[in-house]
């Protein structure tokens, strides 16, 4: 391979990707320090009433998801192929059909008088479920541009987690909601504006590629 100097002209992917990296995991931390990590001190004033009868869904939720985001950047950072990448993938195919599980079985069980809530908890539920499961019938049908779109869009579902909390703390931090009343919105907010935005990036990504000539797969295959 030959080594390329640094370009301050080059192609934007050159820095975002490193970019989105970094904020991702930063993203990743900020939850498991300070949501996730809640829910390791076992006790009902931990929990609180509204979490503590339904306690065993949310466990296998949170860490579920937190397996799925973990595992899902280590894909991403390390650029993992081979044996490797197949075994963190099973892992995280895994990851999202338990986290999907239990996220369907937390729907069902808010108390009366949240159907915003619920509902977008559950859309965030099928559209985790749908990315993941046609990503991976992707790859078995050796469809390898097909599984990299789709499991993209997966990790941006799977990054809801993070999201919703962002969401959240910026609707009660401007005093528009209060955190409690903000997770309605932010529980649809957080998959369906990420998939619009990775969506509208790529349809834009596609058509400077066709407008200089280059092959949509060519930034794939670079290096």
């Amino acid at each position: 391979m030959i080594e390329q100097q640094p370009n301050s002209s080059a192609p934007p992917s050159s820095w975002a990707l490193p970019a989105i990296i970094a904020l991702a995991g930063a993203g990743i931390a900020w939850f498991l320090a300070t949501d996730a990590a809640v829910y390791v001190h076992y006790s009902p004033e931990k929990y609180t009433d509204y979490y503590w009868t339904r306690r065993a869904g949310l466990i296998l939720h949170v860490g579920a998801g937190a397996l799925a985001l973990t595992v899902g950047l280590l894909q991403v950072f390390l650029g993992l192929s081979g044996r490797t990448h197949r075994a963190f993938g099973r892992i995280y195919l895994c990851a999202v059909l338990l986290g999907v599980s239990a996220s369907f079985y937390l729907a069902a069980t808010i108390p009366a008088g949240s159907p915003v809530y619920s509902s977008g908890l559950v859309g965030l539920g099928v559209a985790w479920f749908t990315t993941t499961v046609i990503g991976y019938r992707c790859v078995v049908r050796g469809n390898v541009e097909g599984h990299r779109t789709w499991m993209i869009r997966s990790f941006v579902v799977t990054f809801g987690f993070v999201t919703l909390r962002v969401i959240v703390a910026c609707i009660a931090g401007l005093g528009l909601m209060s955190e409690d009343d903000a997770n309605s919105p932010a529980a649809w907010l957080c998959w369906i504006v990420p998939l619009a935005l990775l969506e509208f990036a790529d349809r834009r990504w596609l058509r400077s590629a066709r407008r200089t000539g280059a092959s949509p797969g060519a930034a794939e295959t670079a290096g």
